[in-house]
């Protein structure tokens, strides 16, 4: 079976045919789209692996992981074969532990003085096959390439397991890492045999987190720090949502490495690998500041960081969410608008529940002043040509007044289609609503409209008139405004 065929078969979903193999000579069930290596791992046996690394390509040249399979003349990696009914397979025989701890010795004959990390794998299985010193001699040691300044390159540690290979190839679709020349003399090489930090390289750093042996590592040698803790955590930058796991030592951040989660599977971008440096910037905001009286608020406003006294004061917390409050108050009222709420998904109401079609608030209906904030992330709005952008740094819910609201008020009418698109969320000939009039969890705002309206509580067939008279007037800008009259 030759890679591609593996490969296929290990990503592809396929059935699982449940199969029954015999595993050190103890019956377990496995899977036919299941390594053998994965088997055992679920059994509870742990076979030595360096190339082999879940979520990438299985490439079986390390050899570290062989195994003895009854019937067979050489010895198989488990990382490359699946199991099938009736085999017996033996991880621990004579013949499979001499393997592995030869692979593992002549690996360490080729491994540096100095380590670049306190997890090499290869001192790891030589402990554990009590390897102390290798008996072989070992290779001539490439030079250090540090011209990258993120990542630290030393092929002196590499066991050329192409780890990174595959996942700079294949996982993250960069191809820049690459294995070249022959015999001796190959090597993991970067672009044309370029130096790293004259690459194409984006340093996204999987490359760094697959490494087994330090040989990718970040820069200046911070992973050789011990960290007093870890905080797994969540990306700060984009809303995709990647987990990842911060190394603090003494209140400072060393490194960052991935998470497995659903959105990343522990894999990351330089951002949110290497950006974590404004954490401990002089700059960073970390008391509120509120804009001092007689301070002009115009959109070419400009401070410089270092003198944000000039225009600010530091402000508590209950201060500056009861400053932003009245300024949504003093759009509210002057708008004549019910409520407003933005959230990224559902909203959220004290003791309200959402029905399955999303489209009505049954329980406790909002009242008005009730201004609702789901989400870290409220996206910019605009009412009246105010720009309420400094209000996405709320969060949580702050009831501003207690007027009750007829939860099935009619959506006052649209003075113009949505411009987000071109008007086919208002068309009378299609039910469907776009995400700019979402009838649950999202406000509908145009520019240029006197107002910011909501849609919350209005099922489709009451927003349909509404959408109606949009879509004409986006056609015609003479036709009346006559939904005001309609039910």
């Amino acid at each position: 079976m030759d890679r591609r065929t593996i490969a296929q078969k290990v990503r592809m979903p396929v059935a699982a045919t449940p199969v029954e193999v015999k595993l050190n000579c103890k019956t377990v069930i496995g899977r036919s789209d299941e390594l053998i290596i994965e088997t055992a791992r679920k059994n509870g046996i742990a076979i030595p692996r360096l190339c082999y690394r879940k979520g990438l390509r299985p490439d079986g040249n390390c050899r570290a992981c062989v195994v003895e399979i009854k019937g067979e003349r050489v010895l198989a990696p488990s990382c490359c074969r699946f199991p099938s009914n009736g085999m017996e397979v033996t991880t621990d025989s004579a013949r499979a532990l001499a393997s592995q701890k030869l692979v593992i010795e002549l690996l360490l004959a080729d491994m540096p003085e100095q380590r670049y990390t306190p997890s090499n794998e290869v001192d790891a299985y030589a402990k554990q096959f009590q390897i102390a010193r290798s008996r072989f001699p070992a290779r001539g040691q490439p030079q250090a390439d540090l011209s990258h300044p993120a990542i630290a390159v030393n092929l002196d540690a590499c066991i050329q397991c192409t780890r990174c290979v595959r996942a700079c190839r294949e996982e993250q679709v960069n191809d820049v890492i690459g294995y070249a020349f022959r015999g001796e003399h190959s090597k993991i090489v970067f672009d044309l045999d370029d130096p790293m930090g004259a690459s194409t390289c984006v340093a996204c750093g999987e490359c760094v987190q697959v490494c087994p042996t330090g040989a990718l590592m970040p820069a200046r040698d911070v992973a050789l720090a011990r960290a007093d803790r870890t905080v797994d955590s969540v990306c700060p930058y984009c809303g995709v949502g990647c987990l990842l796991t911060y190394h603090i030592k003494d209140n400072t951040i060393l490194h960052v490495q991935g998470r497995s989660g659903p959105a990343n599977e522990s894999r990351l971008c330089v951002k949110g690998r290497y950006g974590f440096d404004y954490v401990h910037h002089k700059q960073r905001l970390t008391t509120p500041l509120v804009r001092k009286p007689g301070v002009p608020k115009t959109k070419d406003f400009t401070v410089h960081p270092e003198h944000w006294h000039e225009a600010f004061r530091e402000a508590t917390w209950d201060e500056a969410l009861e400053l932003a409050a009245s300024g949504l108050r003093e759009i509210r009222d002057r708008s004549h608008v019910a409520w407003i709420a933005w959230a990224d998904h559902k909203p959220f109401f004290p003791d309200a529940q959402c029905d399955e079609d999303r489209r009505t608030v049954p329980h406790d209906p909002p009242h008005k002043g009730d201004v609702v904030f789901c989400t870290v992330r409220i996206i910019e709005m605009r009412a009246s040509g105010v720009d309420l952008t400094a209000g996405k740094a709320l969060q949580g819910c702050r009831t501003v007044g207690r007027e009750p609201v007829d939860p099935q008020a009619r959506m006052p009418a649209l003075g113009t289609a949505c411009p987000q698109c071109q008007g086919r969320c208002a068309s009378g000939d299609d039910d469907r609503l776009c995400e700019c009039i979402n009838v649950l969890h999202e406000a509908c705002w145009h520019p240029g409209l006197p107002r910011l309206q909501t849609t919350f509580g209005i099922s489709r067939e009451q927003l349909r008139p509404h959408r109606l008279v949009a879509a004409q007037r986006m056609r015609d800008p003479a036709v009346p405004d006559t939904s005001e009259q309609e039910t």
